[in-house]
């Protein structure tokens, strides 16, 4: 068997429930609603910059970085026995591995890449900047940049692998085909309509993945 060179990232810590990113968002908005009311009523429009870094932050703690191989560039997901091909123009492809444990309808692979990611963060901060724009900062509401959210969670969450078809996802989410493997195996692809990001690039590594 080939013995693979894998470039050493720094792992990232993965959330187990995908519903983890709400949590840290509401949680994020307590603490410095806290701050800015209680702690410090006067310090000016600092809040709404810590409520950003840290739903942003939350996103990167819903995935890790899949290995690459250092000769090839493949990208590999070792959990599910999955390569993919070499790629640019992404960042770090990251995904979520899940067997069914934590997510009832099954989803195995959650397949993402930071520049998605990092992308929809920056929609946080236009709407930051937009609010703060608007008024003083105890006019600020932080509706243009929660309105970023969503897109954040399905962008985080990214594209869908199964390994069976999925009948029941909701209108939210787009089969975007199915991949055989050598092993007999077959990948059923979905994407999510909320993530406002080209996942284009994402779901076209999918589509080629194979088996090892």
């Amino acid at each position: 068997m080939k013995k693979l060179k894998f470039i050493k990232r720094k792992p990232l810590v993965i959330a187990g429930v995908v519903i983890a990113l709400c949590l840290l968002a509401f949680q994020a908005y307590v603490d410095v609603c806290v701050y800015v009311n209680v702690i410090n009523p006067k310090g000016g429009r600092d809040g709404g910059a810590v409520i950003a870094t840290l739903v942003g932050a939350a996103a990167y703690s819903l995935d890790k970085p899949a290995p690459v191989d250092a000769a090839s560039g493949q990208v590999y997901i070792p959990e599910a026995h999955i390569v993919m091909p070499a790629y640019t123009g992404l960042g770090q492809i990251e995904y979520l591995y899940e067997n069914g444990k934590y997510v009832p309808s099954g989803t195995e692979i959650n397949l993402t890449s930071t520049q998605i990611v990092n992308l929809a963060k920056d929609k946080l901060w236009v709407g930051l900047a937009n609010d703060n724009n608007r008024a003083a900062w105890h006019g600020f509401s932080g509706s243009k940049m929660f309105s970023a959210v969503p897109s954040l969670q399905a962008c985080a969450r990214g594209v869908q692998i199964f390994y069976a078809k999925q009948n029941s996802l909701g209108g939210d989410y787009v089969f975007q085909g199915s991949r055989p493997l050598k092993d007999g195996r077959t990948l059923y692809i979905y994407s999510e309509t909320g993530c406002q990001q080209n996942q284009v690039p994402v779901i076209s590594l999918a589509k080629n993945a194979q088996s090892y």
